[in-house]
C-alpha cells in the first residue's frame, strides 16, 4: 500500500477488491476461450474452397491474442492482491498482518470481502459469522491499518511495539 497513492486503508482495500474481481473474470473469459478451441480430430478429406479458418486455429490464435492483452493487467492486479494478502497475514510465513494484530477472524474478513472479491454474504458464510460481524470487523482492521501504518501492519506490530 503506497500512502501516496491511497488515502487509506479502505480506499487501498476497494481496489484490491477491483482487482480480485477483475482478475476472476478475465480467468473465466480466458477459460472459456480455451474450451470453445475445443478438441477436434484431424481432417484429412479435402474441404471446400471457401474461406475461413482453414487451420482450425482461429479460436486458439484468438484467445492467445487476448491473453497476450491482459497480461500486464492481470499481472498488475496479482499484485495489488497480493499486497492485500500481505496486510492481512504479513509477509510468507511471518504470521503479521491484521492477523497478528486483530486476529484471524478480522484477517479472514478482509481477505474474503477484498482479496477474493466477495459479496458480504459470501465473505461472511466463509468466515462463518454474519455479515455485521464481518463489515465490522473489516472496519476495524482498517482503522488499525491505518493508526499503525502499512510496514507495521504487514509485520503484526502494535503501536508500542512500532514506536523507538
Amino acid at each position: 500500500m503506497e500512502a501516496s497513492t491511497y488515502s487509506g486503508a479502505r480506499e487501498f482495500f476497494e481496489a484490491v477488491r477491483d482487482a480480485a474481481i477483475e482478475l476472476e473474470r478475465s480467468e473465466r473469459q480466458i477459460a472459456r476461450m480455451r474450451l470453445s478451441e475445443g478438441v477436434r480430430a484431424q481432417r484429412y478429406e479435402v474441404r471446400g474452397a471457401g474461406g475461413g479458418d482453414r487451420s482450425g486455429m482461429s479460436a486458439t490464435d484468438a484467445r492467445m491474442d487476448f491473453e497476450s492483452l491482459m497480461e500486464r493487467r492481470v499481472r498488475e492486479d496479482r499484485e495489488i492482491v497480493a499486497r492485500g494478502v500481505r496486510l492481512c497475514y504479513g509477509e510468507e510465513g511471518s504470521g503479521g498482518g491484521v492477523c497478528a494484530l486483530l486476529g484471524s477472524l478480522a484477517a479472514d474478513s478482509v481477505y474474503w470481502r477484498y482479496c477474493r472479491g466477495a459479496s458480504w454474504a459470501k465473505a461472511a458464510e466463509a468466515v462463518g459469522a454474519s455479515t455485521k460481524s464481518v463489515q465490522r470487523w473489516c472496519d476495524t482492521a482498517f482503522d488499525t491499518m491505518d493508526a499503525h501504518g502499512c510496514a507495521c501492519s504487514v509485520a503484526g506490530i502494535g503501536l508500542a511495539e512500532g514506536k523507538s
